[in-house]
């Protein structure tokens, strides 16, 4: 049930004005619906969702060139560099020796010392797919026997760029 806004008793279900104040009442009520549509029309909208996603695309790109330098800062740090080329030289001669130990495994026996170039057996026969280089000096890989074993070396130099 509803109350009349002008005296407060209650509107009997299907009525539509109070009995008590008739058309005044309706009157009122009018009135109060046309001043709650003009406070309404009143109130700020809030922001369409173009605005928003303006906002979001200058945020994400501002993010994304901050990003971008710090990348090449951190790129361009001899350090980090190295540090790289080290962790690069290291992986490929522990691939080098996987390769070494398959091949001794199948021909019980250990292929030829020298330069690891493209027409060695191991590239040859596929026990690698490409002669790896050193990232550091860009040569190939040596392969040397020490004490009974084949083992890989990087000729290079850099105490960084041994196999442990």
């Amino acid at each position: 049930m509803s109350s009349c806004l002008k005296c407060g008793r209650e509107i009997p279900e299907g009525q539509k004005i109070c009995k008590e104040c008739g058309l005044a009442g309706q009157k009122q009520v009018e009135e109060y619906l046309a001043l709650m549509e003009q406070i309404r029309w009143k109130r700020k909208k809030r922001p369409d969702g173009r605005f928003v996603v303006i906002i979001l695309t200058g945020v994400i790109a501002v993010l994304f060139v901050i990003a971008i330098v710090f990348l090449l800062s951190l790129f361009s740090n001899e350090e980090f560099m190295a540090k790289a080329q080290s962790s690069i030289c290291r992986r490929n001669m522990s691939r080098i020796m996987d390769a070494i130990n398959e091949y001794y495994e199948v021909n019980n026996s250990y292929p030829p010392a020298g330069t690891l170039n493209p027409s060695h057996i191991l590239i040859r026969d596929d026990y690698l797919n490409e002669a790896l280089r050193c990232p550091a000096t860009k040569h190939y890989y040596v392969l040397v026997k020490k004490e009974g074993k084949l083992t890989v070396i990087c000729d290079s130099k850099l105490p960084e760029h041994k196999l442990e």
